[in-house]
């Protein structure tokens, strides 16, 4: 029998409505697996077997809510729960009760999900390194700023779980710990309740085990039936093959994958281009520090006011750099983003998706950092959706992932085209 910990979201729901399995059942099996594994990983600041066990049974005494009705889910800890403690990965905030649940949290229980727990972040989604191991080589960083929930659902210590992506917290934690990363178009799900970073790019985004599950968490949160993904993925996609201005910056082996990837994708059936962004965005990566930046110095001006000496270095370095950025740099940087919006909507035509990287390599040391954003800052800027999938192994065996774009509010063909070029690659679920 297969050990219930392992099921995706959408077998276990599909379980679930069949009446053959009962979500205190899951839900046990899941808090197991996270008593075995936690102390190595250390995915989670905060779980409460009790309250979680109450739910799951309150799920299986009532009429199903929604598609991830009896699902558990873990929960980042930048959005605030009224039933747990919500400290925004800083020391600021230890024992910080809220009196309600974020958007995210209150939509995911209202449609029958159980709130597993919160998964660890660096400090307000940032860069320092937080404790979280990487499930496949404890040495190594699972990422950030959502390491803790792309850990978990790496480890199986959840079958889904939200994070949150402001540059590439959600793609390139995905693919260093090799699971699903779906980044929604600019604020497709609610973000009340989380906390704001820089809220031009602060976006809610779902780890999981399989793009069927990123879906179904969606379609939880957007109150959409499901996509048939089997039918769905029968097309091959339409691709725009695009190494960016940051292609440099990837290792060697890197870059191999994605060539690769993109000859056998071709032989398998897809169309696929290769495209180079217009000169705008030569400009668009320090645009985006721009617009991060001076929205981050502005937004933590209370912690960093009343608690400096609470804050790690690390946070000291990028509030000072947001600091130096003016109100003129920053109206520039808004205008830039704007024109290549425009022009990332124009050069898409003919194509569904734009295929790049995710990260510039295998995870690094825990120790050293989250890792570079550098392969999402651009995309997450554009307002569209991304998706990143498992599609190698690197030279010390840690997973490495493909990302595809798409302009804002075409989340299907992202997730569907992602879909089809991991079913091709055969890698991952």
């Amino acid at each position: 029998m297969t050990d219930l910990h392992t099921l995706t979201a959408a077998d276990a729901a599909r379980r679930i409505e069949a009446g053959n399995l009962r979500s205190e059942v899951l839900t046990d099996a899941v808090l197991e697996q996270i008593e075995a594994r936690e102390p190595k990983i250390e995915a989670y600041v905060y779980v409460d077997r009790d309250t979680s066990m109450d739910e799951a049974r309150i799920r299986d005494r009532e009429p199903a809510r929604g598609p991830l009705h009896g699902v558990p889910v873990a929960v980042k800890d930048v959005f605030d729960t009224f039933d747990m403690p919500t400290a925004y990965g800083s020391p600021i905030y230890r024992n910080h009760q809220p009196p309600q649940d974020s958007a995210v949290v209150a939509m995911i229980r209202e449609k029958g999900g159980v709130i597993l727990g919160k998964t660890v972040t660096p400090e307000f989604a940032t860069q320092h390194p937080p404790k979280t191991r990487n499930p496949h080589d404890l040495s190594r960083s699972p990422g950030g700023s959502s390491a803790g929930s792309a850990a978990a659902v790496a480890a199986d210590m959840s079958p889904t779980a939200v994070g949150s992506q402001t540059t590439g917290s959600i793609i390139r934690p995905a693919a260093y710990c090799g699971v699903v990363g779906y980044k929604p178009s600019f604020h497709a799900i609610n973000v009340g309740g989380m906390k704001p970073l820089a809220p031009s790019m602060d976006t809610v985004g779902i780890l999981s085990r399989t793009v069927e599950d990123a879906m179904l968490l969606a379609a939880t949160l957007w109150d959409t039936g499901p996509v048939d993904l089997d039918d769905a993925v029968r097309t091959a996609p339409r691709i725009a093959f695009c190494r960016t201005p940051q292609w440099d910056k990837a290792e060697d082996y890197m870059q191999a994958v994605i060539e690769e990837a993109v000859s056998r994708l071709s032989h398998a059936g897809a169309t696929v281009e290769e495209v180079s962004l217009p000169p705008e965005f030569d400009a668009l990566e320090d645009a985006v520090d721009t617009l991060v930046g001076f929205e981050m110095w502005r937004t933590l001006t209370f912690e960093r006011g009343t608690y400096p000496g609470l804050l790690s270095p690390r946070l000291k370095e990028l509030l000072a750099m947001g600091e130096a950025r003016t109100g003129e740099d920053y109206r520039a940087a808004l205008a830039l983003a704007v024109i290549c919006r425009a022009q990332f909507a124009e050069m898409m035509r003919g194509h569904d998706v734009i295929m790049t990287l995710p990260a510039t390599g295998e995870a690094p040391l825990r120790e050293e950092s989250t890792g570079d954003p550098t392969f999402c800052k651009i995309w997450t800027v554009m307002y569209g959706a991304s998706v990143t999938v498992p599609a190698a192994h690197g030279p010390n065996g840690l997973p490495l992932g493909i990302q595809v774009a798409a302009p804002y509010a075409n989340d299907d063909k992202a997730l569907v085209a992602a879909e089809w070029i991991r079913r091709t690659l055969g890698v991952g679920r």
